[in-house]
């Protein structure tokens, strides 16, 4: 037989480590400094983690055919070629449809929301094919299954503190009554978990079956082993729990703790280690179970070492955190303690010959106690998809089995097979009862069902069948549509090449507006087009067509097939419920899928499920000899080079005759190396850098109280994030908002400007230094900073010409610069044109057509507002901005009559319906109309009835009143708001020129007074204080000349 050269063995060594790391990590990890945090984190990581890998594995792959070490191949069996034939399928349809779709880049790299393209979905399959390439022994099978298991701890971990209600980080959302976990949303946590849950029963039972093949022996040596693993374990859920918590309370000016949480995950998946190699076995095992440790104190001390220095220099400071975030020092000292007491033990307690009943016993009750957590964990997520999915998998891991043991014995007429058979009926009968339970739980309209619909988790099984209400009728939506738009259902009908082929993978955010149901936004967030279906089957056909959906179809036929292979002909049980396991997983995401979104996690444990049959059905027929039960009395330990030549593979066995590597080849092998990890810098890590630019750029940006300085910053702050990916139309999206929120502030100040000699170039910006493009900011006009923002914006349209928000956004922005020039019409022009191409590609946007008709009115293009109009209506009768809009058209038509009864019956409504434009309203009917204005301030007057403590109603009276030339009616509005608010600068200004101009100056100068006594610097800047100033000193020269 061949020995591997030394080349070879370290290639396997880094491979094997690496897929351990990808499964110990990806599942944990999310990313504190992006904007997204979650799912395209997880997709850049896997995707960087993988090419290095896949560089790893050329080398190995070259390394043995250059040297002549590979394996003697033998022809594979139909059914495995039908196997590789169905994944090389699925890839070129992957690719096929990439190369036809109608946003290509996108659909490779993926989308700025899931990053989800066909690179990503490659990915997947590339770390299946390491998989079955490079695990070739039942030791390397089951490391494989600790892994996932291992892998899941820190999201059920999470899960837990976030139900405890003692996660430290301050999430947005509700991640109490619906944990979210690690993967950031509850219903892919448990979407997840559920695939995990299949192999965990399975190593339970393995390992308390192996407990009847043994006898107890060196009980004590075995529970201090299992201590030390247990420490080891608890030190790496302990540091990530640290991280956590220093990342809640510990608050940097930019990304320098950025590294806190993922090294933590790479720490703890280092403190497994001990457990994945089984350290009880090894005689010289220092520095396997001790280098975890100082992984572990290395990283605690620069964590430490980086705080004290950073707070020293103010370059950090302290946000207090609700749930105990701030004692992140102590559970560091923990983990560390853990640690090291694992490995005192570990070093200290004799090696283990072998391994006894009661540690088999003591093993698969601590799986059964963590599948136990593990459930209600999913249980907690309240998801009714992945419960579903999750029963449905382990019917199946249930089912596989009974029906292979069954066949098994019945084959060998073992009389157990009677009792299988008995078995597998009564399942039978069991299911059919709990399904025909569950149908009346959803159906029954009986007084007492319907109280347990209210109970909490248990009520959510009772409404699997909503299709009217919450996520039922938003899920109705997006597949059928409504009586305008045909959903998902009408898109894959639209065009039959596209129903073949799809628009593409990731397409569904742009291809979908079409389609858009306008009963979604009443339920959903307005303008919002989904990128997914939650639909797995549905999706497909919309990105990759029938091909797409028959290739995934194909795939998971040859996997069953192959897998049933693999329980017909393994020798041992075990095997049988691995493929088992494997095979239940992927009917729980199938079935799951059928409700919900495939994600980084699950897609990767579907691929891994996948390459695990592969690998069984490569397996030696004939399985190795049981290890036979020791005495009860301690058994010496073997020698340490006798075990290792037992355990150890003839490839991995020391070649002494293996040719050393030619320099040059091994100049080629790092040059792979180098080249693969430029490729990954550019297209995997320049990404979740710029994205955490962009994330510090938008809280400044938008940040209410922005100074001029800060928006500046925060604009060059985008710069930095585009030049690190140039490719991302969200980043120039937020380019142009920045540009705009400076010009805004520049137009307050110093009004519009006037344009430069030299036109604005976007491009010279974009190459600009931080230093050079502050200067040129603050020196531009704002009329200069507009025509940039205009271009920002028209890149990013360029960059997804598909995206109905660039043309909204393009219309608001000239809109926007119209109304601080009116005298220029193009620019109205401009906007109208844009909206109109916005429409175009999403017609039944109301959000857009209702703008576009505000446009229109602007323009004196009265009946084609009215046309627009009249369309929202028929879309969507409940959108009150539609019923403004028609009153201000009304109103332009002349019949302000009409219009005053239209907006009253807005009012009667919606109070603040009107808030927007009240001030403009109120100036155009105060001159000409009083009476009418007196009629709209009624219908306020009315609203406060329902909300008499409402300051904003009270303004609004107040101003109409006012307008309406009814001061005192005024003067009593403004006092009631001062009242409720004594602090009110704005309300106490009202008042004083209400007073004012009702002659009033003794009481108008008191009230300036009083609100020039609340107007302090913090409140105010020095021009307002000065113009405060002034108004205190004319009224006071009033008040003394006024008799």
């Amino acid at each position: 037989m061949n020995h591997l050269s030394a080349v070879s063995r370290w290639c396997n060594r880094i491979l094997e480590v690496g897929w351990c790391a990808v499964i110990l990590i990806i599942p944990g990890f999310f990313n504190l400094s992006t904007s997204r945090h979650f799912e395209p984190d997880k997709a850049l990581t896997l995707r960087a983690m993988v090419l290095f890998l896949a560089s790893i594995a050329l080398i190995s792959l070259i390394e043995q055919f250059t040297t002549k070490n590979h394996r003697d191949t033998q022809k594979s069996p139909e059914w495995q070629k039908f196997m590789a034939i169905s994944v090389i399928i699925y890839v070129v349809v992957y690719i096929l449809t990439t190369l036809t779709s109608i946003a290509p880049y996108v659909s490779f790299f993926g989308s700025f929301q899931r990053l989800q393209g066909t690179y990503t979905n490659i990915t997947y399959v590339l770390f299946g094919l390491i998989l079955v390439t490079h695990i070739r022994e039942r030791e390397q099978i089951q490391r494989l299954i600790s892994c996932l298991i291992i892998g899941s701890i820190p999201v059920v971990g999470y899960g837990w503190l976030q139900h405890d209600q003692r996660d430290p980080l301050p999430w947005s959302g509700d991640v109490i009554t619906r944990v979210a976990s690690t993967m950031g949303n509850s219903i892919f946590t448990a979407a997840y978990l559920i695939m995990v849950i299949p192999f965990i029963i399975v190593h339970m039972i393995t390992s308390l079956n192996a407990a009847k093949k043994h006898i107890n022996h060196n009980t004590s040596h075995e529970l201090r082993w299992i201590i030390a693993y247990i420490c080891f374990i608890a030190a790496g859920i302990t540091v990530t729990y640290a991280s956590l918590s220093f990342s809640a309370v510990v608050r940097a000016s930019d990304e320098r703790y950025w590294w806190v949480y993922p090294c933590s995950m790479i720490v703890s998946a280092c403190l497994a280690s001990p457990w994945l190699i089984k350290a009880h076995y090894l005689e010289r095992r220092e520095s396997s179970v001790m280098m975890p440790v100082f992984v572990l104190i290395g990283y605690v001390l620069i964590v430490g070492i980086s705080f004290v220095f950073n707070q020293a220099s103010g370059m950090q400071y302290i946000q207090e955190s609700a749930h105990g975030g701030s004692s992140w020092p102590a559970w560091m000292i923990v983990a560390v303690l853990l640690g090291t007491s694992g490995a005192v033990l570990a070093v200290t307690t004799p090696v283990l010959a072998a391994t006894s009943r009661r540690w088999h016993v003591m093993h698969g009750s601590g799986l059964l106690l963590y599948a136990i957590t593990l459930i209600l964990t999913i249980i907690f997520t309240q998801s009714r998809g992945p419960w579903i999915g999750g029963i449905a998998g382990l019917l199946a891991l249930s089912t596989i089995a009974i029906v292979t043991i069954w066949r098994h014995d019945r084959r060998r007429q073992n009389p157990r097979a009677l009792l299988w058979a008995r078995i597998l009926v009564v399942k039978g009968f069991t299911v059919v009862i709990a399904i025909v339970a569950l149908l009346i739980f959803n159906l029954s309209d009986h007084p007492t069902i319907v109280a347990w619909r209210d109970i909490p988790y248990v009520g959510r099984m009772g409404r699997l069948l909503e299709v009217d209400q919450a996520t039922g009728l938003v899920r109705r939506l997006i597949w059928t549509g409504d009586e305008h738009a045909g959903g998902a259902i009408g898109l894959i009908r639209s065009d039959l090449t596209r129903s073949i082929i799809g628009w593409g993978p990731e397409t569904m955010f742009v291809v979908f507006s079409r389609h858009y149901p306008p009963s979604l936004a009443t339920i959903e967030a307005r303008g919002a087009s989904p990128d997914r279906s939650h639909q797995l089957f549905l999706d497909e056909l919309i990105t990759r067509g029938v091909l797409g959906l028959a290739s995934l179809l194909l795939v998971m036929l040859a996997t069953f097939r192959q897998g049933w292979r693999v329980m017909e002909r393994a020798d041992t049980h075990e095997q049988r419920l691995l493929a088992a396991a494997a095979m239940s997983a992927i009917i729980a995401h199938a079935v799951e899928g059928l409700s919900g979104i495939p994600i980084v996690a699950t897609l990767l444990m579907f691929w891994i499920a996948i390459a695990l049959i592969i690998v069984l059905a490569r397996l030696p027929e004939t399985a190795p000899a049981p290890e036979p039960p020791l005495p009860p009395e301690d058994a010496p330990a073997p020698p340490r080079r006798a075990r290792r030549r037992a355990r150890a593979p003839a490839e991995h066995a020391p070649a002494a005759s293996s040719p050393t590597p030619r320099p040059t080849r091994l100049a080629g092998y790092a040059g792979i190396v180098v080249v693969t990890s430029l490729v990954s810098w550019q297209v995997n890590i320049a990404p979740m850098i710029a994205d955490a630019v962009y994330q510090r750029a938008q809280s400044t940006i938008d940040r209410p109280s922005a100074t001029m300085d800060q928006l500046i910053d925060g604009t060059s702050q985008l710069v930095t994030a585009i030049s690190l990916d140039p490719r991302q139309d969200f980043y120039f999206l937020s380019l142009g908002r920045g540009l705009l929120a400076i010009s805004a502030q520049r137009i307050a100040g110093e009004g519009l400007g006037t344009p430069s000699a030299s036109a604005a170039d976007l491009d010279a910006l974009l190459q600009m230094t931080p230093f050079t493009l502050h200067t040129l900011l603050r020196q531009r006009d704002a009329v200069e900073l507009l025509e940039l923002a205009a271009m920002a914006l028209e890149r990013a349209r360029e960059l997804a010409p598909l995206n109905k928000d660039h043309y909204a956004n393009l219309g608001r922005m000239f809109l926007f610069w119209y109304q601080q020039d009116d005298a220029d019409q193009q620019l109205l022009i401009r906007a109208e044109s844009w909206y109109r191409r916005g429409a175009e590609i999403a017609p039944q946007d109301v959000t857009i057509l209702n703008e576009w008709a505000g446009v229109l009115l602007r323009l004196g293009r009265i009946d084609d507002a009215d046309a627009v109009l009249q369309r929202s209506l028929l879309l969507d009768p409940t959108y009150l901005d539609t019923a403004v809009r028609r009153a201000e058209l009304t109103r332009l038509r002349g019949d302000v009559d009409a219009a005053i009864d239209q907006y009253l019956a807005v009012i009667a409504r919606e109070p603040h319906a009107l808030d927007a434009q009240i001030i403009a309203l109120a100036r155009a009917l105060g001159e000409t109309h009083p009476a009418a204005l007196a009629r709209l301030r009624d219908g306020y007057v009315a609203a406060l009835a329902v909300a008499p403590d409402d300051v904003r109603i009270h303004a609004i009276i107040g101003l109409l009143s006012d307008r309406a030339g009814d001061r005192e009616r005024a003067a009593a509005a403004f006092r009631a708001i001062i009242e409720r608010q004594p602090q009110n600068l704005e309300a106490r200004r009202n008042l004083t020129l209400v007073l004012s101009g009702m002659l009033q100056y003794d009481a108008a100068y008191l009230e300036a007074r009083q609100m020039l006594a609340l107007a302090t610097p913090e409140r105010v800047n020095a021009a307002e204080r000065a113009a405060l100033d002034r108004l205190v000193e004319w009224l006071d020269g009033q008040r003394r000349t006024t008799p």
